[in-house]
C-alpha cells in the first residue's frame, strides 16, 4: 500500500517525513471515551520545533484523556479499521475521519488537498463530485496544476 508522505502535521504545519516519526493524536472523553480533537502530529522527539513542543499531548485538558498511535500502525492494514472504529463507536467527528482516511490512505490526496481551491479557481479542476471528494483523475490534474504553478505564490 502506498504512503502518503511526506505528511503535514496538523499543529505545526511542517512536513513529517516518515511514518515513524509521527502520531496520530486525540483525547478522550473520560466517562465516555468519545474522541476528541483527533489530529496528525509529529512524534514528540521528531518535533521540528524542539523536544515535545509539536505533540498533541503537550496541553493538558480537564476532564479527557490522551489517546495516540503511531502512524507507522495507521497506515497499515488495521489503519482504516482503526479509524473507522473511532468513529462509529467512539463517536470521532465522521467530518474528521474522512478527512484524515483522504489524507492517509488515498494516493496523490495529501499533497494535493492545498492547492484543489486554486485549481477550481483557475479552471483546472472542475468540480463535479460532492466538495472534498475527488478522483484519482482529478487529484493527478491538481498535482499537475501545483508543480506548474510551483514558485508563483
Amino acid at each position: 500500500m502506498a504512503t502518503p508522505f511526506p505528511i503535514t502535521c496538523d499543529v505545526c504545519g511542517e512536513l513529517i517525513h516518515q511514518p515513524e516519526h509521527g502520531m496520530l493524536a486525540w483525547f478522550s472523553q473520560l466517562g465516555t471515551l468519545k474522541v476528541h480533537d483527533i489530529r496528525i502530529v509529529h512524534h514528540a522527539i521528531h518535533s521540528p520545533q524542539g523536544q515535545g513542543r509539536c505533540c498533541f499531548h503537550t496541553v493538558e485538558r480537564a476532564g479527557f484523556v490522551p489517546g495516540d498511535l503511531h502512524l507507522s500502525g495507521v497506515v497499515g492494514p488495521d489503519g482504516i479499521m482503526d479509524l473507522l472504529e473511532m468513529m462509529n463507536t467512539r463517536h470521532a467527528d465522521p467530518e474528521r475521519v474522512s478527512e484524515l482516511l483522504k489524507r492517509l490512505f488515498v494516493p496523490g490526496y495529501e499533497q494535493a488537498r492545498h492547492h484543489i481551491s486554486a485549481a477550481i479557481q483557475e479552471g483546472e479542476l472542475e468540480p463535479n463530485r460532492a466538495h472534498g471528494y475527488y478522483s484519482s483523475e482529478q487529484i493527478k490534474a491538481v498535482l499537475k496544476f501545483a508543480a506548474a504553478n510551483q514558485g508563483q505564490d
